[in-house]
């Protein structure tokens, strides 16, 4: 439950999206059957949107309705109701303890993700960590610079190819991880148990299912 915790807190990973358009009959606002369509209808052209938006439509998630152990479809209401969960969950992690001065979410972040994959026996590149969280990879090169500065990681070249360098976490780095995690994580667990590891799992995936989609239909939605 303590790594569902630390997903749920600290996750910014996509998942490949199915979706399925249907037609239905409770959509009654124009608008939002537009807004509906630009968003999850993909490579249609405006005309077409309009000639949508005509329509009663819903997205079906049959990915996500076997993982909740539900049998319904996504609808305008919903989209809605998420939104506003995503928002109180960016209010969940603004009540986290204050991190030392200095160090930001993203350090610990980075920790989490480095020990983790160091755990799955895989030796940590730059490139590891931009993908594994779905984040550019100029960016994390800059944290991972400051990281290396203050003493958190520390880099080594591979012994078949030096041209290639591998991540490690020091012992500053494993105190700072050890200490957020028996702060905040562990403290955490107690108050959360009625929250079960399949719900939490649900949780985090729902919202990487739908980041995803978000950075996909963002510059449709855009214009």
């Amino acid at each position: 439950m303590v790594i569902s915790i630390r997903r749920a807190l600290l996750t910014h990973g996509g998942w490949p999206f199915g979706e399925t358009v249907r037609k239905e009959t409770s959509v009654k606002n124009k608008r939002d059957r537009l807004f509906f369509t630009q968003l999850f209808v993909p490579q249609a052209s405006q005309s077409s949107y309009d000639r949508r938006a005509e329509l009663d439509v819903r997205l079906a998630i049959p990915s996500a309705q076997s993982a909740c152990g539900m049998e319904d479809f996504m609808t305008i209401e919903l989209i809605k109701r998420l939104l506003d969960a995503c928002y109180e969950a960016k209010r969940i992690r603004d009540m986290l303890p204050p991190l030392p001065d200095g160090v930001t979410p993203s350090y610990i972040h980075f920790l989490d993700v480095i020990e983790q994959m160091e755990k799955n026996g895989t030796s940590v590149k730059v490139s590891d960590i931009s993908d594994a969280l779905n984040l550019p990879r100029p960016g994390v090169t800059r944290t991972v610079k400051e990281m290396e500065q203050k003493g958190y990681l520390t880099k080594k070249p591979s012994e078949e190819d030096a041209r290639i360098m591998y991540l490690f976490i020091t012992d500053e780095g494993k105190k700072l991880s050890a200490k957020y995690n028996e702060q905040v994580f562990n403290a955490l667990l107690p108050d959360l148990e009625a929250i079960s590891g399949e719900d939490a799992e649900c949780t985090i995936r729902t919202i990487e299912r739908f980041y995803r989609v978000m950075c996909e239909r963002r510059n449709d939605l855009d214009k």
